[in-house]
């Protein structure tokens, strides 16, 4: 089969491992289940050729006409509805189903999966793999205050679906510890992708910085991000939300930044709970996001994906640019190491998005 790590269902009876999952496979034109030993809250999907980003969550749930409604992080198109069991057909209990829609899992086509586990979707609000058909306090925004209808939290992701809110809003997000990142997209008309981090304020405030999925310079202001609260919403008319929260995980998530040095030694960034060199808990990158965000090198400051299933050896110089639908692109500018406990940046020639001197740049690392 290729490129593949793909499988039919495991058999019954077999049990959950991981919260994250990597996964590189072509695909064949039909229903084909994949088995990443976990049920996902949360999918992306890329055609490692010129082709939309796809998500899919158990939050935005399965359309009327048998797919899963998807949104596009290249775009700023609303929530698609109107997908069919060829596209994302289904959240299994050691995976997930796709159809034969060439978004997904076209003939002889290439693909990448990243797959989360986050509070599991037994019922409609779902934390820590407990569900429940109603709100639970630990969500509850109050009388007269915008609460989610769907949402799904643990392993430090969070996943949320508000409908019918005007402007912005303060919301409970029950993960229990200060997220580092929020990504949102209106689901009910076009518009951007709003992310915020407080990784680009040093890590020392929860004021948050705001950026969209596109090629601009990141943008002031966005909110703030706590222990208990964040703030979501579109300014303007009544609109629907979708909303994605992560938070660090000891040996699991990582996020902050770094200070490009324009050398082919680059800098080391560690995984590590004190993100140093011999600390605990260090993992392999097998996700990782990076955007500049002090100037406007490599087309505005984009974002770039690398993973460790098209770069299984080192140097890993391939990427995905979530910003566009551009294909899987390969060069030795690219050049990084990904290691045990974090990655080095292993090439210094400017303006290739992520080693400028003293540019600055923001991280996020999810291992397996």
């Amino acid at each position: 089969m290729g490129l593949n790590e793909k499988f039919f269902k495991s058999a019954a009876g077999s049990s959950e491992t991981g919260t994250f999952s990597s996964l590189l496979y072509t695909g064949d034109g039909t229903s084909t289940a994949f088995d990443i030993g976990f049920k996902p809250d949360l999918n992306w999907i890329k055609s490692l050729a010129i082709k939309d980003h796809v998500v899919n969550s158990t939050v935005l749930g399965i359309g009327s006409q048998g797919g899963g409604n998807i949104l596009y992080p290249n775009g700023g198109y609303p929530l698609s509805t109107n997908a069919d069991s060829s596209y994302f057909t289904s959240f299994d209990t050691l995976g997930f189903t796709l159809g034969g829609n060439s978004y997904y899992n076209g003939a002889s086509q290439d693909y990448v999966a990243y797959s989360w586990k986050a509070g599991g979707n037994s019922h409609t609000f779902n934390i820590n793999g407990v569900g429940s058909s109603s709100i639970p306090a630990a969500l509850d925004n109050g009388a007269g205050n915008a609460n989610p209808v769907a949402a799904s939290v643990g392993n430090g992701v969070g996943i949320y679906q508000f409908n019918n809110v005007a402007g912005a809003i303060t919301f409970k997000h029950a993960l229990g510890v200060q997220p580092d990142v929020q990504i949102q997209k209106m689901t009910s008309g076009t518009s951007d992708w709003y992310i915020k981090s407080s990784s680009i304020m040093g890590g020392t405030s929860s004021q948050a910085r705001q950026m969209r999925f596109d090629s601009t310079i990141a943008e002031n202001g966005g909110g703030s991000l706590t222990s208990t609260n964040s703030i979501a919403g579109i300014t303007g008319a009544t609109h629907s939300v979708f909303v994605i929260l992560f938070a660090q995980v000891s040996g699991k998530i990582r996020m902050g930044n770094y200070t490009g040095n324009g050398n082919s030694t680059g800098p080391r960034v560690y995984s590590t709970d004190n993100a140093s060199s011999g600390g605990a808990n260090g993992f392999t990158p097998a996700l990782l996001f990076i955007k500049g965000y002090t100037d406007l090198e490599f087309g505005g400051a984009a974002w770039f994906l690398y993973d460790n299933k098209r770069n299984p050896t080192n140097p890993a110089n391939r990427r995905l640019y979530p910003e566009g639908n551009y294909a899987d692109q390969q060069n030795s500018n690219y050049n990084l190491d990904l290691l045990s406990d974090g990655f080095q940046i292993k090439a210094g020639t400017a303006n290739y998005g992520f080693n400028n001197s003293n540019s600055k740049y923001m991280y996020w690392m999810f291992g397996e």
